[in-house]
């Protein structure tokens, strides 16, 4: 689930994965009516506030990873 949220910022359609328009994941953190299954969801990461903490801690990850990645790539 990380992973399909970040991907729109990782591949530069957008700046913030929050705001993408055809995310789930403003669906998954509101308190909205959806047909999602949004508790399920959130259980998986131990409630609301670690799914959130967890979107960003992978979202800062990915960024350093990408960026040693170029790092490495431009030295060879």
């Amino acid at each position: 689930m990380l992973y399909i949220h970040l991907n729109p910022r990782k591949h530069g359609f957008i700046d913030d994965f929050r705001r993408w328009p055809h995310s789930s994941y403003p669906l998954l953190i509101s308190d909205s009516p959806t047909f999602l299954a949004r508790l399920p969801s959130l259980d998986c990461f131990g409630g609301r506030q670690f799914f959130d903490q967890a979107h960003c801690e992978y979202e800062r990850n990915a960024c350093w990873l990408h960026v040693e990645l170029e790092e490495n790539l431009e030295a060879a």
